[in-house]
């Protein structure tokens, strides 16, 4: 049996930029509680792709894992996460800025699954991409990029590389973790099939170098017994965000870097989410799935940091009161971790499948920077993972008229991954996210009007 020391190996490159920041993760050792809500609004738009159609009516009774939601191969399928029945489909607010259909389930609290759900026959490349679509996976540490075909994309490309991304370096988060030391069989369950199907001759599992090891400890001990633990490695990483972004990662462990507009299978890779890849193996043990997201609750005005795993379409409300709520009010309410995470100003909003966390601060906690004048000091260009000049670009969209999508492209606006280390560093409080977002935004559609026109053209 191998020593646990030679399942790591040492990164391939050194991650450039980036920011130190507080961890605060009080939540390492918290099993997720389980929380079955009297009611769930899921959203039929659950990932970075278009918004899927409905195939139930109100009236309809359904029961955990019936679909609910479909348009084909171009999204994730979106699939009931209680049983009950559906009182209402219709447009409302998601996110401040954002609205999407969403299908009300009252439960029943029979909590019922789909009778006829059954593990997946599973015996090529196909089958194995179609189990994901089934599925309803999308990635669940991110955008929520549709796995099925992000695995299709690898499988066309001939990926050699498998990178699971561990490296959770939000404050406050440690869903993924947790999925390590808690469904460590179904995480190798997942590596194991995409290996034999996908083809990859290698698999690397990305963690960070700090905290408490159970992730490193449950993983080895199920990699000693794999079949293909020979072609299996752990990666430790020190502690530094925003290494866990994807383009951050295959840099660091493969040492090649991802031009923007390029995609991972273009350096012969596919990087997955370990929680996306639990959740991918159970339901190849069960045939039931993506229901549910595990996520951390926490922050100043939470009275205990807990971690939990509630039914995707849970409203915000009803998890603050299932962990007791606010110990005060809160100033800042965010969905997801607090550099990338989302302000929101309701309660009133449902977690999806990319919701990895719900953070609440008091006041002295999340008083931002009073914004003062640029100093000139290089910071934000200097902590850049994606060494563009925040500052340039943030002129560019505020500072005239009307932003000039030439120059926006010049300065690489479109290569900002909004990962927030420019903000996080700036001494002048300047909301350079806000611009960089704004940016990427005009270049992709000024790219979009551009393509609409060569069709044009064309025809």
């Amino acid at each position: 049996m191998k020593m646990a020391k030679e399942f790591f190996v040492k990164p391939a490159s050194r991650m450039k930029g980036g920011v130190l920041v507080k961890d605060n993760k009080a939540t390492f050792d918290l099993k997720p509680q389980s929380f079955k809500p009297k009611k769930v609004v899921i959203p039929l738009l659950q990932q970075c792709t278009k918004e899927a159609d409905t195939t139930v009516q109100v009236g309809d009774h359904v029961k955990k894992g019936q679909l609910i939601g479909d348009s084909g191969k171009a999204t994730a399928r979106i699939h009931a996460s209680v049983s009950g029945t559906v009182t209402d489909i219709s447009k409302r607010k998601i996110a401040p800025k954002q609205k999407a259909v969403c299908v009300t389930i009252e439960t029943d609290d029979k909590n019922e699954w789909l009778e006829t759900l059954a593990p997946p026959s599973v015996t090529n490349a196909d089958e194995l991409i179609d189990a994901a679509f089934e599925a309803g996976l999308a990635g669940m540490g991110g955008a929520g990029f549709p796995t099925h075909i992000k695995l299709r994309s690898a499988y066309a490309a001939k990926a050699k590389t498998l990178i699971l991304n561990s490296i959770e370096c939000e404050p406050y988060i440690t869903v993924d973790y947790r999925a390590c030391v808690d469904y460590a069989d179904d995480i190798l369950r997942c590596v194991e099939a995409l290996v034999t199907h996908i083809g990859f001759e290698r698999v690397l599992i990305a963690v960070e170098d700090k905290g408490p090891k159970a992730d490193e400890d449950t993983l080895i001990e199920k990699m000693q017994n794999s079949p293909i633990k020979d072609i299996i490695r752990l990666v430790r990483l020190k502690p530094k965000y925003a290494s866990g972004a994807e383009k951050m990662l295959i840099k660091a462990l493969l040492n090649k870097s991802l031009p923007d507009g390029k995609l991972p299978s273009d350096a012969s890779c596919m990087v997955m989410n370990t929680s996306t890849t639990a959740a991918f193996g159970y339901y190849l043990l069960t045939g039931r799935p993506l229901i549910n997201r595990a996520l951390t609750v926490a922050g100043s005005a939470i009275k205990e940091p807990v971690n939990i795993i509630a039914p995707v379409g849970t409203l915000i409300g009803d998890i603050i009161e299932f962990v007791g709520g606010f110990v005060s009010k809160p100033y800042k309410l965010i969905m997801g971790g607090p550099m990338m995470g989302m302000a929101v100003d309701s309660t009133d909003y449902p977690i999806t499948k990319t919701t990895n966390g719900i953070l609440a601060f008091a006041e002295k906690m999340a008083r931002v920077k009073k914004q003062t004048s640029c100093i000139r000091c290089g910071k934000c260009a200097e902590v850049c993972p994606m060494r563009i000049v925040p500052t340039d670009i943030y002129k560019a969209v505020t500072d005239y008229g009307k932003p000039d999508i030439n120059e926006l492209h010049a300065l690489s606006a479109q290569a900002c991954i909004l990962c927030s280390c420019c903000a996080y560093i700036c001494p002048s409080g300047i909301p350079l996210v806000e611009g960089l977002e704004k940016g990427k935004r005009l270049v992709k559609k000024g790219v979009r009007k551009n393509a609409e026109c060569k069709e044009s053209c064309d025809i």
